[in-house]
This record gives C-alpha cells, sequence and structure tokens, in this order.
C-alpha cells in the first residue's frame, strides 16, 4: 500500500544513517588507536634512556673486576663516565615520563571516554626550588614511578592499539582489492589459504569489518586498563580531597575578611559621610538654603557613589545576572566595565550546573581583575567552552607577566575553589608575558 511504501522509504534512510555514523564512529576509532601508537613509541625510548645508568654501572664493574685482555687501560672508565651522563638526565627523563604520562591522560579523556585527574603532589616552594630540590621532589612522589610504571607497560602492550587499522587495511587492500588487483594482494590466512580468489573479496570486507568494530571496546579498554596506574592513589586522593576541603575553608575565610574590609574601609564611611551632610543640611536649610542646596548635591552624589560600591560589592558576591541569564550575560556585563579591551568567546551547548557556573565566572572575573590592575595589558582574550564532561575557562592576556600563585592570594583563592570540585587550575605567565590562566572544570556526564 501506498502507506507501507512511504513508511519503508522513510525509515530506510534512517537505518543507513545510523549505519554510516557507526562506521564513522569505528574508522575514528580505529584512526585514534592507530595515533595512541606514538605513546608507547616515545615511551620506549624513555625506558631504555632511564635504564641507562644500571646499565654503564653494570659494565663498568664487569670491566673493573674483570678486564678483557685486549681492552685499554683507558677504556675502562668510559662506562663510569656514561653513568655520570646519564645521572646528570635523570630528572629531565623523569620529567618527561611525566609530560607523556599527563598526554595519555589527557587522550584517555578526550578519545577513550575515561577521565583521568592528575597524581601529583604540588611543587614546594610555588615551583621556586633548587635543582636537587626538584629532584627530591620528582624521586619522593609515587605518582613518578606509577609513571615510569606505565611508561614501561605501556612501551611492550600499547601496540595492540594498532590491531583494528592493521586488520582493516589488510582485509580491505591485502585481500579484497588483492583479489581484483594481484599487484597488492597480501598472502591469505591459513583458513583462507585454499579459498578461491572470488571469495577473499568478501572474506576481506568482513575482515575489515570485524577490526573496526573491535576499535571502539579496544580503546575504551585501553583508557580503563591505563586509569589504575595514570590515575591518583586512593591515600593520594584522600589526601587531595582533605587539602581540597581546607583551602576551599581558607578561600572562604579570606573572601569573607574581604567583604568585611570592602564594607567597613569603604561602604561604611560613603554612608556616615552622607548622613553628615544631610543632618547638617536639615539644621541649615532654614537659615542658609544655598548651603544646604549645596550639601544635598554631595549628598546625593555620595549616594549613588556608594550604590556603585554596593553592586561593586554583591556582584563580587554572586551576580544576580549569573542565575538569570547565565554565563555569557554575566561576563559580557563584567568585561563592559573593564579598562583593557576583552574579547569574549562563549560556546556552551547547555548551562552547567550552578556551582561549575559560578566556579567558571568567578576564575575570569579574577582574572579580568587582575589584568586590569597589574597586567598593563593592552588586550585579553575570555574563551569559555564545553568538551566532554569538562568545562573550560581560559584568559589570555598579552601583559607584561608575572601572575603567580601565592598562598593567600586571588589565586590560590581560585585554585581552591577549583580543587574542591575535582577541577585543573593551572597559571602560565613568565616574566614579560603573555599570560595564560586556564580552569578545567569537570561536569556530570
Amino acid at each position: 500500500m501506498p502507506g507501507d511504501e512511504q513508511g519503508q522509504n522513510s525509515a530506510g534512510p534512517g537505518w543507513r544513517g545510523r549505519i554510516r555514523t557507526r562506521a564513522g564512529e569505528c574508522a575514528v576509532a580505529a584512526a585514534r588507536g592507530l595515533a595512541l601508537c606514538g605513546l608507547p613509541l616515545a615511551g620506549a625510548g624513555l625506558v631504555l634512556a632511564l635504564a641507562a645508568p644500571v646499565v654503564f654501572a653494570g659494565l663498568g664493574a664487569g670491566f673493573l673486576l674483570n678486564p678483557p685482555s685486549w681492552m685499554p687501560d683507558a677504556l675502562r672508565a668510559a662506562p663510569f663516565a656514561g653513568l655520570a651522563v646519564s645521572l646528570l638526565l635523570l630528572p629531565s627523563i623523569l620529567l618527561a615520563m611525566r609530560r607523556l604520562a599527563n598526554r595519555a591522560r589527557q587522550l584517555a579523556g578526550a578519545w577513550c571516554g575515561v577521565p583521568v585527574a592528575e597524581p601529583y603532589r604540588p611543587v614546594p616552594g610555588g615551583g621556586k626550588v633548587s635543582k636537587r630540590a626538584r629532584l627530591g621532589w620528582l624521586l619522593t612522589d609515587p605518582a613518578t614511578w606509577r609513571d615510569v610504571a606505565w611508561t614501561t607497560v605501556n612501551a611492550g602492550v600499547g601496540w595492540l592499539l594498532a590491531a583494528p587499522a592493521a586488520l582493516a587495511a589488510y582485509g580491505l587492500i591485502g585481500l579484497a582489492a588483492g583479489s581484483v588487483v594481484p599487484q597488492v594482494a597480501l598472502p591469505a590466512p591459513g583458513l583462507l589459504k585454499s579459498t578461491p580468489a572470488a571469495a577473499l573479496f568478501p572474506a576481506g570486507i568482513a575482515i575489515a569489518a570485524l577490526g573496526l568494530l573491535a576499535a571502539p571496546p579496544l580503546l575504551r579498554g585501553y583508557g580503563r586498563a591505563a586509569r589504575p596506574l595514570l590515575a591518583p592513589s586512593r591515600q593520594a586522593e584522600i589526601a587531595r580531597l582533605a587539602e581540597a576541603r581546607a583551602q576551599a575553608v581558607t578561600a572562604a575565610g579570606a573572601e569573607r575578611r574581604r567583604i568585611e574590609r570592602d564594607l567597613h574601609d569603604g561602604l561604611q564611611p560613603l554612608l556616615v559621610s552622607l548622613a553628615v551632610d544631610l543632618g547638617i543640611a536639615e539644621a541649615r536649610f532654614g537659615k542658609d538654603p544655598d548651603s544646604s542646596r549645596a550639601l544635598l548635591a554631595r549628598a546625593h552624589a555620595d549616594a549613588k557613589t556608594a550604590i556603585e560600591e554596593l553592586r561593586g560589592l554583591v556582584r563580587g558576591i554572586h551576580p544576580s545576572v549569573l542565575d538569570g541569564r547565565g554565563l555569557d550575560a554575566a561576563l559580557s556585563a563584567l568585561i563592559a566595565s573593564s579598562p583593557v579591551p576583552v574579547t569574549l568567546r562563549v560556546d556552551l551547548p547547555q548551562r552547567p550546573d550552578p556551582i561549575r557556573e559560578a566556579a567558571a565566572y568567578y576564575v575570569a572575573a579574577e582574572a579580568i581583575t587582575n589584568i586590569a590592575k597589574h597586567a598593563s595589558a593592552r588586550s585579553a582574550t575570555v574563551t569559555v567552552g564545553a568538551r566532554k564532561h569538562s568545562l573550560h575557562v581560559v584568559i589570555e592576556d598579552d601583559g607584561n607577566g608575572g601572575a603567580r600563585i601565592d598562598p593567600g592570594g586571588g589565586l590560590a583563592g581560585l585554585a581552591a575553589r577549583i580543587s574542591s570540585i575535582d577541577g585543573t587550575f593551572t597559571v602560565s605567565s613568565p616574566p614579560g608575558g603573555p599570560t595564560r590562566i586556564e580552569a578545567v572544570i569537570p561536569c556530570e556526564p
């Protein structure tokens, strides 16, 4: 019937669309798995570099205890020179492993759908430490050795991520295309060696399809398998949460004291002056109207100033426009009063929950305030966007740099606020600029 025909025609594209979407997802997963093979490749080099001190020490001991007769005496000390060089490079190797592990954490969240938090202890002294203290910090952090373990294991088994792409290439090119173009044909597996050439084409398509279908679960499995070594341990997570709670309490106390100080030092004297002027104007109203009018005009100006200060104070606590109209409108109102030109880019498919939305707002507000007061910048950019299960806030300016997270400072309060909701807060501000502040706030999926 016509109605049935129309229903079948309308259902057909839906099924085809879903198949195309699924095929695209599998192909992307296979390509990502192939790209992730760069991690074990880099890790293998780092593992060999990390093992160099042990190798040189063994060679040196062997040459001293049982020197070969053909070896000159001068060459017997060569392994110890290599040992000294490899030990000098040890901090750089460990930091390179840390960067590689951090890249794996980022890709585990972005490509594998398995978010992994950084487990590292903070750098002592705010980052300004000697080389010896930095080396001690690296060697005593358990996360460093978990990175070493992950790099070693990944260097051996991470290559399995290339299997889906290899199967797809083998099936499509080596068998399917090879059955038509013999020049590109590859040997068939054992079960298909006696298969006629005409049957190799569908067999190759089937092998390629199986490889592509295996790509998404293999990618997710890789992320889940890497999490135990890359994620913070239970003890470290408990300590981090306790520290984040303490920092949040400290930041809340500092914010309360700031509000009290602003009320006491700014708004209260203004209101006292306003009351005094009104009282004097009332007393002189009948005897000296001109003086009363001047006092009333000054009182009116003080009242407007008090209103503006009160608005600024309330906006610093929690702007009402944020609740009513969201992050875009609140940040637009914030940068409208900034003396530094600020470009705002907000791309959010949906509003975050109030806690994370407020955290993102305060990150941008504090950064814009610091830019106006300290950065001597000519322009700035605020970018707010949503990635998979996270809200990203990035503030950049072309000022003179030098921003850092000092205990008790505004940036330290923001770092504590973001850490309390399992986010990350980073500041990159070399002397001379530019400055980049980034907050990554996890959101519920």
